[in-house]
């Protein structure tokens, strides 16, 4: 067997666990019908967690996966779970204050507890931050979110949080 069938048949084999279990597994399982979105905590044994909170990064994932899902094989309960993602993300995870994405909500979609108002968009900079940093293109990131007291306003995180400590130690 060549090394390009060998790839050809592990690439059939990861498509049919794709189509077949996995896919079918999120479509079936993760949907909360009752409050929307999906449900943000799925036991080992397969028991739903109806009023665990939801998570920004687990409705993200499933928009980006099943968009593409739906972009590769046109099944249109793909679209509708897509969809389904992004509806909820823009009408209970958007944070119109800071412009993010809240981390976390709860079970009914409200913001999950003081702590949690950290958005996305906060951690966005913050990988921006020391990706940048490491590789010594400060100029490239003040390009992109403008100066670093504007990005200290705009994060406003305590420093028990630890991320001021990292802005202090940049000067």
């Amino acid at each position: 067997m060549t090394g390009l069938s060998q790839l050809q048949k592990l690439k059939d084999a990861v498509e049919k666990e794709l189509c077949e279990n996995i896919l079918p597994y999120w479509l079936t399982n993760v949907v909360d019908h009752q409050h929307g979105g999906f449900y943000g905590y799925i036991d080992q044994a397969g028991v739903v967690k109806t009023e665990a909170p939801k998570g920004c990064i687990l409705h993200s994932r499933i928009l980006w996966t099943f968009s593409r899902a739906y972009l590769q094989y046109r099944d249109e309960k793909y679209l509708e779970m897509a969809q389904r993602a992004y509806h909820y993300l823009l009408r209970y995870f958007w944070d119109t204050e800071h412009e993010g994405l809240y981390w976390l909500v709860d079970y009914q979609g409200s913001p999950w507890k003081e702590e949690s108002i950290y958005t996305i968009k906060r951690l966005e900079y913050m990988g921006y931050l020391n990706i940048l940093e490491r590789q010594g293109k400060r100029r490239v990131f003040k390009k992109r979110f403008g100066s670093m007291n504007l990005l200290k306003d705009t994060v406003m995180i305590s420093e028990t949080k630890g991320i001021l400590n990292h802005f202090q130690a940049l000067g």
